[in-house]
């Protein structure tokens, strides 16, 4: 059998096509190899590549079991994991309808409706989006980010306010929320540092615009909490790729410039006027100024009178501003005991490390950056409303994924996990693509 016709036969058994060139490729080297070594026996060039595709074995036998190895594989534990999370919060809120006694009043009804329909739609999205091959992102990386800056932007123009702030978008019938497609550009952030590849000091300097430009558009909205999250994940981000020797540059020096600006930026955004008189209040509250708020302490009186298990007969919702959203916690506790709210974080806390171990262990380094994003994303979402609830943050406007109340931000956790469950599925079918690693010596 010749070799063309012998790797189109193995090929032709593996169902998925994408990995078709790289699976030929894979063995005609090894069938070349092999031939090389005949040949040097003595044997003539064509009887030596004759005699190394007989030695490959069966083909349709070794095309089966590749296909059995390179297939899209779906991350069980993790689709459970999320499954448990989403029911559970769904069960919170219908409990909370029920304990809320007049729906009319309390419009608990509302929100617990809001809650079955953002859950059941982030989960359909989650599913289809990790039905999608996640390394389109490596090859629109720009214009899927640009597109979302350039939604951002629009919205500051001529989005609808609610009390003063940007909420959203409306294009045609659908109002489109602003602040859930913040997170979606963590990902695709993850991907413009991929194709910045291989560049020295100077090439890099696009990098600030995909940097800071997201950064300073967030603030207009506004969204101080926002902002600094999203830069300090940018931020970290960067260091990694620089970390993994992405770049001709000097990673000590380049990691010393990049937090250094961080360290820095409060007091930038404090001396440039760049803030607003009340977000000057929350950076100072955040930096440890300033008395508890009425939120804070209310919180606090209720995680006091709280049980272990069971409600607490304290009805949160009626006196905490943010009971279904920042202080989602404390209405946990509040309503079931602190069990329930030790189990919500312990279970957001596992599907993070499921998705870190997914996305570090991830061989296509594209793969691993987006992962790595959007492992990010989730912790510091829950690390924050987690602080906040314990008191050791003051109030912001952060969600928790999953459990706080319905919308973008709820959508958006879903679409990411999506992701992550993507790059699983795939990641026996897109090869890798290691970086050769800069000698630090060499970037000076």
């Amino acid at each position: 059998m010749r070799m063309d016709e012998y790797l189109r036969t193995v090929t032709e058994q593996v169902r998925c096509s994408k990995i078709h060139d790289s699976i030929a490729e894979e063995l005609k080297d090894h069938i070349l190899d092999q031939a090389e070594a005949f040949e040097e026996e003595g044997t003539d060039h064509e009887q030596a590549l004759e005699l190394a595709v007989r030695e490959m074995g069966d083909p349709v036998e070794t095309g089966v079991a590749l296909d059995r190895i390179h297939r899209p594989h779906m991350s069980v534990e993790m689709l459970v994991l999320v499954s448990l999370i989403s029911v559970l919060s769904l069960v919170f809120y219908g409990a909370m309808l029920f304990l809320a006694g007049d729906n009319s009043i309390n419009g608990m009804e509302y929100w617990f409706h809001q809650q079955v329909k953002y859950t059941v739609t982030g989960f359909l999205l989650m599913i289809l989006v990790c039905r999608i091959d996640y390394s389109v992102l490596g090859k629109w990386s720009r214009q899927i980010a640009g597109g979302i800056l350039l939604f951002i932007l629009l919205s500051l123009v001529t989005g609808v306010q609610v009390y003063g702030r940007i909420y959203g978008l409306r294009v045609g019938p659908v109002m489109i929320p602003t602040f859930g497609m913040i997170w979606l550009y963590v990902p695709a952030y993850a991907a413009v540092l991929y194709t910045y590849r291989g560049r020295s000091y100077k090439g890099l300097t696009g990098l600030l615009i995909w940097t800071l430009l997201p950064v300073f558009l967030v603030l207009r909205l506004p969204g101080l909490n926002q902002a600094v999250m999203l830069l300090f994940i940018c931020l970290l981000l960067f260091s990694i790729a620089v970390g993994k020797g992405w770049y001709q540059v000097s990673p000590r020096k380049m990691l010393a410039a990049v937090w250094g600006m961080m360290i820095l930026a409060p007091a930038m955004m404090l001396g440039t006027g760049m803030l607003a008189e009340y977000q000057v209040k929350r950076l100072q509250a955040w930096l440890g100024y300033g008395e508890p708020s009425y939120a804070a302490q209310t919180a606090y009186e209720c995680l006091r009178t709280s049980r272990l298990l069971g409600a607490s007969g304290n009805h949160v919702w009626q006196k905490l501003p943010g009971w279904n959203s920042e202080y989602i916690l404390v209405s946990l506790t509040s309503a079931y005991g602190l069990l329930a709210a030790v189990t919500a974080v312990a279970l957001l806390l596992l599907l993070w490390v499921k998705m870190f171990h997914i996305s570090s262990h991830q061989k296509n380094q594209l793969g691993m950056m987006v992962g790595y994003g959007c492992s990010m994303v989730l912790l510091a979402q829950s690390g924050l409303v987690l602080a906040m609830n314990l008191g050791l943050l003051p109030s912001a406007a952060i969600t928790i994924p999953f459990f706080s109340a319905g919308g973008s931000n709820m959508v958006s956790s879903y679409i990411l996990t999506g992701l992550v469950l993507s790059i699983y599925r795939y990641k026996d079918i897109l090869p890798g693509n290691p970086v050769k690693r800069m000698h630090p010596a060499s970037a000076e």
